[in-house]
């Protein structure tokens, strides 16, 4: 899929849905582990995709 994103429409949108749902699971789950007040959860730095990162 990775190697078709560049030319084909289908499979860009099909990319971003798949990485647009792993971030919004991430996020529930950071949410979980802070909920009860207990623990603080951060990252250590903004989360980036980009052409190299997404090939790697």
């Amino acid at each position: 899929m990775i190697e078709k994103a560049d030319t084909s429409p289908i499979a860009r949108q099909t990319l971003v849905a798949y990485v647009a749902g792993v971030g919004e699971t991430a996020g529930a789950i950071v949410d979980m582990i802070g909920d009860d007040g207990s623990r603080t959860v951060s990252c250590r730095k903004s989360f980036t995709l980009d052409t190299g990162s997404r090939r790697a």
